[in-house]
């Protein structure tokens, strides 16, 4: 936690071993007498994973891959911060794929560099928007997702990306503005697995792109599930994401 009052967050920096799917840090609202500092737990059940707790800090940035593990590193532009509050309890999400027969030996680790308060003269957070209440039908050639998100506040964005598993085909995000025009402003026409730990981004110079109240983002999500059963979240996900400023919070839209 920091070591007093608010700090800024201005550079992160990942590392998993081989096989690592992802490794995300949120700050949480679990109270210590419920989960206390340094235990671990299982969070592969949706039941297990309660969301409503968990709050993104950053998101984004490159991944690079070699033959010892995966490293992710965002590193936000000059003067730019994401706020990080005294007292505030840190969650490090850690998921792997383990294909092989027998249990896996792996190593996390996380690093953030903080500034003091006064450094920053940007506050940034993340934005995601998605849905969680979803079932993709056994057996399904297509089935397609749509939902919306609007915005209430004026927001520069400074990046956005998609999200699917390993069953998505497509992905489209679209933005309406206030008069009802509407354009594609994030699309991956076919995806590919790999983009589930390595996603394209779009990326904004200021004022690049601003969102105003009432607009609103559309996301198409469309899968195909060669699985004999139902796939439910969080076995397959549908998320626009990014980073908008200024906030000094998360910008949260859950869709159900």
């Amino acid at each position: 936690m920091p070591p007093h009052g608010r700090m800024g967050i201005t550079e992160q920096i990942n590392y998993q071993s081989l096989n690592g799917h992802h490794v995300t840090i949120f700050g949480t609202s679990t109270p210590h007498h419920q989960i206390a500092d340094g235990e671990q737990w299982d969070c592969t059940e949706t039941e297990q994973l309660d969301m409503t707790s968990m709050e993104p800090i950053l998101i984004g940035g490159g991944i690079l891959y070699d033959d010892q593990g995966v490293v992710n590193e965002f590193v936000l532009p000059p003067g730019m911060g994401a706020p990080i509050e005294s007292g505030t309890r840190i969650i490090l999400q850690s998921h792997y794929l383990n294909v092989r027969d027998h249990p896996i030996l792996v190593r996390d680790a996380a690093y953030l560099k903080l500034v003091e308060e006064d450094t920053i003269t940007t506050w940034t957070a993340p934005f995601v928007n998605t849905v969680t209440e979803f079932s993709i039908p056994a057996n399904t050639a297509e089935y397609a997702l749509s939902f919306d998100c609007g915005w209430e506040e004026t927001f520069e964005l400074l990046y956005i990306g998609g999200h699917l598993h390993e069953w998505g085909v497509s992905f489209k995000t679209e933005h309406t503005d206030v008069n009802g025009d509407t354009t594609t402003i994030y699309e991956v026409k076919e995806w590919e697995p790999v983009l589930r730990d390595a996603p394209e981004y779009t990326q904004y110079a200021p004022g690049g792109f601003v969102v105003t109240p009432d607009d609103t983002f559309t996301t198409t999500c469309t899968w195909f599930n060669d699985q004999d059963h139902e796939l439910d979240f969080p076995q397959e996900m549908c998320v626009t994401f990014g980073m908008a400023y200024p906030s000094r919070v998360p910008v949260i839209c859950d869709a159900n």
